[in-house]
C-alpha cells in the first residue's frame, strides 16, 4: 500500500501533462449525491451527499455526510457520519483524475427498538480513514466519481440484547470498508 501510494504522489510530469484532471478555474465548487456500501459490524446500503472545493488542479477538499440503516427484525442499525476527505490528484487526463486521499470523521452510531418495547442505545465514534478516488465528467459541468474508502472507527462497543442495552467502558477500533459512487455538478 505504501509503494501504490508513494507511486500515485510522486508520478511523473508527464502524467500531469495529459490533462487538467476536470478542473476548472472558474468552477472550483461542486455538489452532489452519493450512494455507499459498506463492511462494519454488519454490512449496509447507505446515502449522503458532498461538497468539494478545488483550488487547484491537484488538491481536492471535500465535505461529505452518509447516512447508512439496516433492519433487524424489530431493531433498526443505523450510522449517521459527517467528514471530510483531503484528495490529492496525482494521475490527471482530459476530463478526469485519480488520487490517493485520507480524511476523518465522527459518526453517530445508534440501535433502535421499532416496536418500542425495549431500549435503545447510542454512541459517537470518530473515525480517520484513508482511500482512492476516482472521478471524471460525464458532462460541461457534471462529474461521476467512485471511491473505495477504509475506516478505523473508534468508540465505544455498543449493543441490545432484550430488556438490556451495553456501551462498553472501552474504546474498540471497528476497521470498516466502504464503497461510494458519487454524481457531482460543478457550480
Amino acid at each position: 500500500m505504501r509503494v501504490l501510494l508513494a507511486l500515485l504522489l510522486l508520478a511523473p510530469s508527464s502524467a500531469f501533462a495529459a490533462g487538467s484532471g476536470g478542473w476548472d478555474s472558474e468552477h472550483r465548487v461542486a455538489f452532489g449525491v452519493r450512494a455507499a456500501a459498506w463492511h462494519d459490524h454488519y454490512d449496509a446500503p447507505g446515502i449522503g451527499g458532498q461538497l468539494q472545493y478545488r483550488p487547484t488542479p491537484r488538491l481536492a477538499l471535500e465535505g461529505f455526510w452518509n447516512s447508512f440503516a439496516l433492519p433487524q427484525g424489530v431493531r433498526l442499525m443505523h450510522d449517521h457520519i459527517i467528514g471530510f476527505h483531503v484528495s490529492v490528484p496525482t494521475i490527471m487526463g482530459q476530463g478526469w483524475f485519480l488520487a490517493p486521499e485520507a480524511g476523518l470523521c465522527v459518526g453517530a452510531q445508534a440501535r433502535t427498538d421499532l416496536s418500542r418495547t425495549s431500549p435503545s442505545v447510542a454512541d459517537v465514534r470518530f473515525g480517520p480513514h484513508a482511500g482512492a478516488l476516482f472521478e471524471g465528467a460525464i458532462g460541461e459541468r457534471v462529474t461521476l466519481g467512485a471511491r473505495a474508502t477504509a475506516y478505523a472507527y473508534v468508540g465505544n462497543d455498543a449493543g441490545v440484547d432484550g430488556w438490556a442495552t451495553t456501551t462498553s467502558n472501552q474504546l474498540v477500533v471497528s476497521p470498516t470498508l466502504q464503497g461510494t459512487v458519487m454524481l457531482g455538478v460543478r457550480l
